[in-house]
């Protein structure tokens, strides 16, 4: 079995800064949003926009503090598995993280409608300024329907683990769907479809953009998945869920060689990771069943959690959780404007994965084609199940009046599209449809870059490879076009690009 880390020095310093942290910096936070919006309107700032920058800097390192604190928290409560301790303690952490946050948003608001607003907004960036921009403040009707919407998607994981009835959790999600509407309709807009696509999760493309490339994802796209599946993809993976008792020394070790071969920046990047112990892949019942990294602002670091099936493609797991943690190393982070924009973060993980397809032999000794094909077929996946679970989602959030048999309806029709043969309840044990509506896109935008890097691997390795370095070293606000333009990939939310994309693929898979 795997054993526990996160013991590091860099682990302690973590937890010597939460002690500090949240009873100092939260105090100066009170006293320091305040401060700011006098500076934006002139009541100590004057002529000169320097005290208001110098403000603003001074409290997005003190909300690191702040937001480390959180995430700590939050990787706590995981490795307890939810015991109620841990999730009070999580719960208390991000009710003021969120408390905060609205104060210094308003603070900066009031910083971009003042006299010294241009220069605010050049400090900051356009990218957390655009969320300034689409942002507002809470009333107390908002912030009860955003606790009622939280305390509903918590009520999610409660019921899985006592193995509700598929009735029951079909309930769940009509009333979730309803309270989002309504949490996002008290804050102005039409539906929270509308709200998540002006503030959530970073996006710069719109509801009809991907619209359209879903459309060419299930005329195109899937075509291509049909025939690899068909033709190509062979018996080798079903040896990725073999059995694995491997030491945790040996996973790391195994793991560390294989990106080192993609670059030797991933190696340095992974030593770090390593030498300060920020991890921890034990598998334990306890824990939550799921793989993320959370991210230290205060640090410009990442701690990966994973808990592992103890089979073999749990060495996989440790390769994408590394793609995020390496992004979280190398780019200066801002508390802000945190990793955050999923489309773009998602490639990092994924995009690694697929890099990494010629060393899987070195990750997993004697299961290199199972890694392989396992990780192809997974991320071939990720973009009929992307895109379909996004045209899902988004019709039954607009469907008027919405009920059970509606939901149930509207599911039907997005499998059949996508020639997903996928159980009429399948939907039910993606998580992210009650914890975090409308990510789940970002597997399917970010999988069409990271197959598009593979495929260009198949030719040009190095090319590939420096692409892929050129997306780990973007700011964490970069959006999902801009980062395609940055890595020289083309944007697949435009006409056609997703039927040049699938042939491509097509030639790469020999299909």
């Amino acid at each position: 079995m795997y054993s526990a880390t996160l013991e590091g020095k860099a682990a302690t310093w973590f937890r010597a800064a939460r002690t500090r942290s949240w009873f100092v910096a939260v105090l100066i936070l009170v006293l320091c949003a305040p401060a700011l919006s006098a500076c934006g309107s002139g009541g100590n700032g004057g002529d000169d926009a320097s005290a208001l920058l110098n403000a603003y800097d001074k409290l997005e390192r003190l909300f690191a503090d702040l937001s480390s604190d959180r995430a700590l928290a939050d990787f706590d409560c995981a490795c307890a598995g939810f015991a109620e301790s841990a999730a009070s303690a999580y719960a208390a952490k991000q009710a003021a993280y969120d408390s905060h946050y609205q104060e210094c948003a308003q603070a900066f608001m009031d910083a971009l409608e003042s006299k010294h607003g241009a220069a605010f907004r050049a400090h900051v960036g356009e990218g957390f300024s655009s969320v300034l921009d689409n942002s507002s403040t809470m009333s107390s009707e908002s912030a009860a329907l955003r606790a009622k919407r939280d305390n509903l998607a918590s009520q999610y994981s409660a019921l899985v683990s006592r193995d509700a009835s598929d009735a029951e959790l079909k309930r769940l999600y009509v009333e979730l769907v309803n309270a989002n509407n309504a949490w996002a309709r008290s804050l102005g807009y039409e539906n929270y479809v509308e709200y998540v696509f002006a503030t959530e999760y970073g996006r710069d493309y719109t509801m009809a953009e991907i619209g359209a490339a879903q459309d060419e994802v299930a005329r195109e796209f899937v075509p291509v998945y049909q025939s690899y599946v068909a033709d190509v993809m062979g018996d080798d993976i079903d040896g990725a869920f073999d059995a694995l008792d491997e030491s945790e020394e040996t996973l790391m070790a195994n793991a560390r060689a294989c990106v080192a071969r993609v670059s030797p920046a991933l190696g340095e990047s992974f030593d770090h990771l390593v030498d300060n112990g920020l991890y921890d892949i034990s598998a334990s019942e306890a824990k939550v069943r799921n793989s993320y990294t959370v991210e230290m602002a205060a640090y410009n670091d990442g701690c990966v959690f994973v808990n592992p099936n103890t089979e073999v493609a749990d060495c996989a797991a440790i390769v994408h959780e590394f793609g995020h943690f390496n992004h979280m190393y190398r780019v200066r982070a801002n508390s802000f404007m945190p990793n955050t924009v999923v489309d773009v973060q998602e490639i990092m993980s994924q995009g690694l994965e697929l890099l990494c397809y010629d060393h899987y032999d070195v990750l997993c000794p004697g299961y290199g084609d199972a890694l392989r094909e396992y990780v192809l077929f997974d991320k071939l996946v990720a973009v009929r199940e992307g895109f379909a679970i996004n045209e899902a989602e988004t019709r039954i959030y607009c469907e008027p009046d919405l009920t059970v048999d509606k939901v149930d309806a509207i599911w039907t029709e997005v499998y059949e599209k996508y020639s997903w043969p996928a159980d009429e309840n399948e939907w039910l044990s993606t998580s992210h449809l009650f914890t975090s509506p409308f990510y789940y896109a970002a597997y399917g935008t970010s999988a069409l870059a990271a197959l598009d890097l593979f495929a260009e691997s198949r030719s040009d390795y190095a090319a590939a490879v420096g692409a892929y370095l050129r997306l780990s070293e973007l700011a964490p606000e970069t959006t999902y076009c801009q980062a395609l333009r940055e890595a020289g990939l083309p944007n697949y939310l435009e006409k056609g690009q997703v039927t040049a994309f699938s042939i491509r693929l097509a030639n790469a898979l020999g299909v």
